[in-house]
């Protein structure tokens, strides 16, 4: 095929009765899509092409996580072609290949395809070629149902049916080994027709064999027609007595035997999941009827967490956990499926939100926003690589589908040592309903796991929250935009918050997303650190008026207290009120041991950043300030190796080149100490190279320095600091000097200052009185 239209043509993909099909961009919306360029035979004149076309659009309707959807039906240059959903994935009759799937892998994706036939059925469209050739696995185990309707569409007045690997056709839609009888006779399809499909395709999941096996095309309808399929268990016995009870079910040759619909499949599915092949107990999550999805939409955590795309909410699929206890656990981000990029604040608000519920639970560690969004767009990574990585017995996953008002959520969980899925629920939500959505799938995560929540805890997920949809929403835009790190999107993400509070001046957590913004603000260069802190402050204590259970708010008050105000008492209470409060930020824990290291009580500092690392072990900035705590407690070796570590996540990391050149000085490597330092750039280095210099003997490139520095220290406004002078006087060992510039920082209130009395580069100085009375001044101890 050549180019054509707006696609541009990247390689052909594959080809069958219904066309030949390519990988194609869209060079308009920029993403991958499926051609499936049609035979010449379907479509002959114009008023074909406009039914064809009118069909199409119809299909285009059907909106589920689980089925492929159909973009669009073009003509370019002759040519006419179907624009499709691209789905990357292993196709079931490659996963298969002779070989069967285990009961749970088998059980997981026939409920994902009830779940799109279901969907399918509710708009009128029946599939009528339901084969392992049209269903796609994910990595991720999410099953994509391919082809809905296209069998009919294609064969209008005259159908056509295939036997795979054997090549006579006949006046029938379908395939014939997944054929119901019905269809061989030419009879009224409807959508039981594509359940025993279904029965098919399960038979063959959990045997690795079709139900009739003749060659011959003529013996194979005859036993379609009229033969009853060996049962499952003959064949293999793993599968238990309920599951093989479901699949004959499927499979009676009078449609009035089989299941009614999709959704009755779907129950007993559910319920033959009770059951192992051993016959112990599996717990299954209740069925719990939610409002139907009015307009469509779903929230997919990863194949099947929070919406699977369900028009009712399905009960979890809980295998029997066994000896393994989940203690650990991850959200990855929630995929975005409504086909709307700029959805992605809504799709990775509630990812953090369902963070933050898991978060509470102070038995369970849940990794940080920062580590897991790293994994976001990186379908080349399977679930146990990433559970490796992050070292967590458990993964929730899923997407997020919105249209209009109305928000489909799916989750899983799945266990990491077996890739097994323990649990799956689906929710449809209007906005004005999505409000706590994510507290009712951290508590059920919680009830899986079985793991014992405190009084606290309990209250906390089962709050109700009572707030307008639409604050809401602009919460999530102002929470998107405050989560990166440079200063203009920290601008528009503090606008937003101020957008929420003119409509609701309330509203609590908009207060706490300005308090945390204007800190980052400060830090990140884009506001004078004394209007950020006070900014910051303002919005905090009006956050905490309103609501004295944000721990976001104690957080961001924590940090004013101590890198602004150096009020160490209250700093110290709030960084413990905020862990108190919601034990799994690692943020606050790695602001807790910094304030611990300041105020000299190191062990505590270390124990704090290494939990800090635990819960967000992909951070780069968690690895390096680790690395400082074992600096400021003289435990230089540590040091050294956790900052080497730092930079093999990073090499061209400047603060971990920095701080590692620091500690190999302290341990007296100096030449290896100057190169690092050397490598990185601008006046912040220059102190610490200049002290370097002094304690190694090289004290004419010391003084070299101070005279470089001495003029800029002291103009108005400068980038280099009072304290760069101090620590190169205080390497010469000429104290005098040394405290005069301590005393000029102080002036200046320098946030170098904060850790005075640990600073291993003053440690000549501690004798002195003026360095005592300097320490009293800052509130530490010399």
């Amino acid at each position: 095929m050549r180019p054509s239209s707006h696609y541009r043509v990247v390689e052909r993909i594959g080809a069958g009765g219904m066309g030949v099909v390519y990988l194609a961009q869209d060079q308009r919306l920029e993403r991958n899509v499926a051609l499936k360029v049609l035979p010449e035979h379907v479509i002959d004149d114009e008023p074909s092409r406009r039914r064809f076309r009118n069909e199409a659009r119809a299909l285009s309707r059907l909106n589920h996580p689980n089925i492929a959807t159909v973009h669009d039906f073009d003509t370019a240059e002759g040519v006419d072609f179907l624009v499709m959903e691209y789905v990357a994935g292993t196709t079931l009759d490659r996963r298969l290949a002779g070989e069967p799937l285990s009961q749970q892998e088998a059980v997981s994706a026939a409920l994902q395809i009830a779940e799109a036939l279901e969907q399918a059925h509710d708009q009128g469209v029946i599939h009528r070629d339901l084969k392992p050739g049209n269903v796609i696995l994910s990595h991720r185990g999410q099953v994509k149902v391919l082809d809905f309707g296209l069998a009919k569409l294609l064969h209008h007045g005259g159908d056509a049916v295939s036997m795979d690997s054997l090549s006579e056709t006949q006046g029938m839609t379908g395939t014939l080994p997944y054929m119901a009888p019905e269809q061989l006779l030419l009879g009224k399809v409807d959508p039981r027709t594509d359940l025993y499909a279904l029965g098919a395709l399960l038979y063959e999941m959990v045997t690795g064999r079709r139900p009739f096996r003749e060659r011959n095309t003529i013996m194979l309808a005859n036993s379609i027609l009229h033969q009853p399929p060996p049962k499952p268990r003959e064949i293999n016995p793993e599968v238990s007595v309920r599951l093989e009870a479901v699949i004959l079910k499927c499979l009676e040759k009078d449609p009035d035997d089989r299941y009614e619909s999709a959704a009755d499949l779907r129950s007993d599915l559910l319920r033959a999941a009770k059951l192992t092949p051993a016959g112990g107990l599996v717990r299954v999550v209740p069925p719990k009827l939610v409002r139907p999805l009015l307009i469509g939409a779903a929230v997919v955590l990863g194949v099947s967490l929070l919406g699977l795309g369900l028009r009712q909410a399905w009960p979890g699929l809980i295998p029997g956990l066994g000896p393994a206890r989940i203690r650990s656990i991850a959200v990855l981000p929630l995929e975005n499926l409504s086909g709307d990029p700029e959805q992605e604040y809504f799709a990775d608000g509630m990812t953090d939100e369902l963070i933050t519920d898991l978060a509470r639970i102070g038995a369970l560690r849940v990794i940080s926003r920062t580590s897991v969004m790293r994994y976001k767009k990186q379908s080349e990574k399977n679930l146990p690589q990433i559970a490796r990585e992050l070292n967590v017995d458990a993964i929730v996953e899923g997407s997020v589908m919105r249209f209009g008002d109305q928000v489909r959520i799916t989750a899983q969980l799945v266990q990491s040592s077996t890739d097994e899925h323990l649990w799956a629920e689906s929710y449809d939500r209007s906005m004005g309903d999505v409000l706590g959505l994510q507290s009712e799938v951290a508590r059920k995560i919680a009830e899986q796991i079985q793991i014992k929540l405190t009084p606290r805890e309990k209250a906390g997920l089962s709050a109700g929250r009572v707030e307008d949809p639409e604050v809401h929403e602009i919460y999530l835009k102002g929470h998107y935009y405050a989560g990166q790190p440079d200063a203009g999107s920290l601008r528009i993400g503090i606008d937003y918050f101020e957008q929420a509070l003119a409509r609701d001046p309330k509203y609590a957590p908009a207060y706490a997303g300005l308090a945390t913004s204007y800190v980052a603000l400060g830090a990140a260069g884009g506001m004078a650190p004394g209007e950020a802190f006070a900014k910051s402050k303002d919005a905090a204590e009006k956050a905490l008026g309103l609501d004295g259970s944000l721990a976001e708010a104690h957080a961001a008050l924590a940090n004013t207290r101590f890198y602004g105000e150096w009020d160490w008492a209250s700093a110290g209470a709030e960084f413990k009120r905020a862990i108190e409060l919601d034990p799994g930020v690692a943020s606050v824990h790695n602001g807790y041991a910094s304030y611990l290291s300041a105020v000299g009580r190191h062990d505590q500092a270390i124990a704090e950043a290494t939990k800090a690392q635990e819960l967000d072990p992909l951070s780069l900035g968690i690895r390096l300030s680790l690395g400082i705590r074992y600096y400021y407690a003289r435990q230089y070796p540590k040091a050294i190796e956790q900052l080497q570590k730092t930079l093999e996540m990073e090499r061209a990391d400047p603060g971990a080149h920095y701080w590692l050149g620091l500690a190999l000085a302290q341990a007296k490597r100096y030449p290896e100490a100057i190169a690092e330092l050397g490598k990185v750039e601008g006046f912040s280095v220059a102190g610490p190279l200049g002290y370097v210099y002094a304690v190694s003997g090289r004290k004419a490139e010391a003084r070299g320095v101070v005279n470089d520095l001495t003029p800029l220290a002291r103009a108005r406004g400068s980038a280099v600091s009072p304290f760069d002078l101090a620590v190169i006087w205080a390497g010469l060992a000429e104290k005098d000097e040394a405290l005069a510039w301590l005393q000029m920082a102080l002036g200046a209130k320098r946030s170098e200052l904060i850790y005075l009395g640990v600073d291993p580069m003053l440690d000549g100085l501690r004798a002195d009185p003026g360095f005592a009375a300097l320490a009293r001044h800052v509130g530490v101890a010399g």
